[in-house]
């Protein structure tokens, strides 16, 4: 891991599955420090899609496009950090915010970083769990709407209000509003 210990250093790391450019991939895999199987599947069946190998790329410049994008396809971007904060710093470094995922053996740790990180879902110790009786959805330019639980409902619902003055009531001489 470029002269750290790796066993006394800590990973900050996110998977991402959105859309990307090969380019974009290969640019990235070339600027990496390490990388593990990577690239686009060129034998075989799967060859004439838009298909890729899990890939794993640890980098350094948290603003590599890898890291800024959200990216459709099993890549793997790993970033080492020191600190708790550098860690939470790393993570809300993105215009992005739809999920997150926590892996520690500490008890206390995981809750205490998860109220500082900018996303609508955080798992611990765990990765793509959706209940369908909580609500889903992002922070930030991952932030629209929501899916599951109550707070799915009023993505259905369009409220108005309506004001009506009827006048009097015959007889009673009383003005309703």
């Amino acid at each position: 891991m470029r002269g750290r210990e790796a066993s006394s250093k800590a990973v900050v790391a996110s998977v991402r599955f959105y859309p990307f450019y090969n380019a974009c991939l290969h640019l990235c895999i070339a600027r990496s420090d390490r990388c593990g199987r990577e690239g686009p599947i060129v034998e075989g069946p799967l060859a004439s899609g838009a298909f890729y190998r899990p890939t794993l790329l640890e980098v350094t410049d948290p603003k590599m496009t890898i890291v800024q994008e959200e990216v459709f396809g099993p890549v793997f971007t790993m970033q080492i950090f020191d600190t708790e904060a550098e860690a939470v710093q790393l993570t809300n470094d993105s215009e992005y915010g739809l999920t997150a995922s926590i892996w520690t053996r500490d008890v206390d740790r995981p809750l205490r970083v998860a109220r500082e990180i900018d996303a609508g879902t955080i798992w611990i110790n765990d990765w793509a769990i959706v209940w369908d009786e909580f609500e889903e959805g992002g922070f930030k330019s991952s932030g629209n709407g929501r899916l599951n639980g109550l707070t799915a409902i009023n993505e259905f619902l369009e409220y108005k209000h309506i004001a009506f003055n009827s006048g009097t009531i015959p007889g009673v001489g009383v003005s309703v509003q």
